[in-house]
């Protein structure tokens, strides 16, 4: 799948940051949605459909964050989508200014049925670790000071033939 062809241009996934994860799953916020990314083709060795599930979840998980922070109250919320090719793989970045994730829940936050949500059955980004390492990806929590959170995702490149 082409990452930058992906995030720059799929409906679905710029539907489901413009509208806050919303059709009924974040009702009550608004979400200024970003894409900062490269020039140029990004091809990645996973499947669209996981590829658009590990970023819609991580998406929706920011709109539920910025919906329960009192800070963000009647103000609309932020949450940058970037992306960067280094050496043979390709990060993605999903940032956001929220409340960010406790000290003491950063180091399970990828353990199973580990919220912060009201509403979180602690699941998903279980579930978005799954699937990248099912498809030699990663991701993780990367402390934001000041406040916010990021998600790093790890992605191979295509694979090359060595013979």
């Amino acid at each position: 799948v082409g990452v930058r062809q992906h995030l720059a241009r799929d409906p679905a996934l710029r539907e489901e940051g413009e509208e806050g994860g919303a059709k009924g799953r974040v009702p009550g916020v608004e979400i200024d949605l970003a894409f900062e990314l490269p020039r140029g083709p990004m091809p990645a060795a996973i499947d669209r459909e996981m590829l658009h599930r590990v970023l819609g979840n991580v998406i929706q998980n920011a709109a539920q964050a910025l919906r329960d922070d009192p800070r963000k109250r009647g103000k609309p919320g932020r949450v940058r989508v970037s992306a960067e090719a280094e050496a043979d793989r390709y990060l993605i970045f999903i940032d956001d200014d929220g409340p960010g994730i406790p000290a003491e829940m950063r180091d399970s936050v990828f353990d199973p049925y580990v919220t912060t949500k009201r509403d979180g059955t602690g699941l998903g980004l279980y579930i978005c670790k799954q699937l990248l390492g099912a498809n030699q990806g990663s991701i993780e929590y990367v402390n934001v000071p000041g406040g916010g959170s990021c998600f790093r995702i790890q992605l191979a490149g295509p694979q090359r033939d060595l013979a």
